[in-house]
């Protein structure tokens, strides 16, 4: 995401409750992904070891390979695209729309917040109205800066 400012930090800005309700729904799918998993494998086990052995026999006469393949490459496949899945049906439309209308709403107001402290500094100011009152002799010049031409000792 492209940030315009350096010192907005998104992270800062996570809801918790967000956060919780996409882990528990995170965690039931994987769940039920891995239930389906379960029974599928159950139901078709005899056309999985066929299959399976059809497409390893490439790998018969390297079984350094088929370890490869299989306890590394072919788990990383899956789990991606299980991962891909999930994080695709938690997210959805409406989650991201309303993060960033949220996200934007938070800069914009941060931004002028930002904006009114640095160009209105000194006015309204307590301490410079209190500063002023101390001086016996003070004008001020064509831009409105104060030129102290004497002091109170007190």
């Amino acid at each position: 995401m492209p940030m315009d400012d350096d010192d907005i930090d998104p992270d800062d800005y996570v809801n918790i409750r967000t956060w919780l309700i996409q882990v528990i729904v995170w965690c039931m799918c994987t769940l039920l992904a891995k239930f389906f998993v379960f029974f599928f494998q159950l139901a078709y086990h005899k056309v999985i070891i066929t299959w399976g052995l059809s497409v390893l026999e490439v790998f018969r006469e390297h079984p350094k390979i088929e370890l490869i393949v299989v306890m590394v490459i072919i788990p990383v496949i899956l789990n991606s695209t299980m991962f891909w899945v999930q994080d695709a049906f938690l997210k959805g439309d409406k989650h991201l729309d309303a993060r960033k209308i949220e996200q934007e709403t938070r800069r914009r107001l941060e931004r002028a917040e930002r904006r009114d402290k640095m160009y209105n500094m000194g006015r309204g100011n307590a301490k410079v109205d209190a500063a002023e009152e101390h001086l016996s002799e003070f004008s001020e010049d064509e831009f409105g800066h104060v030129i102290i031409k004497k002091r109170i000792n007190r």
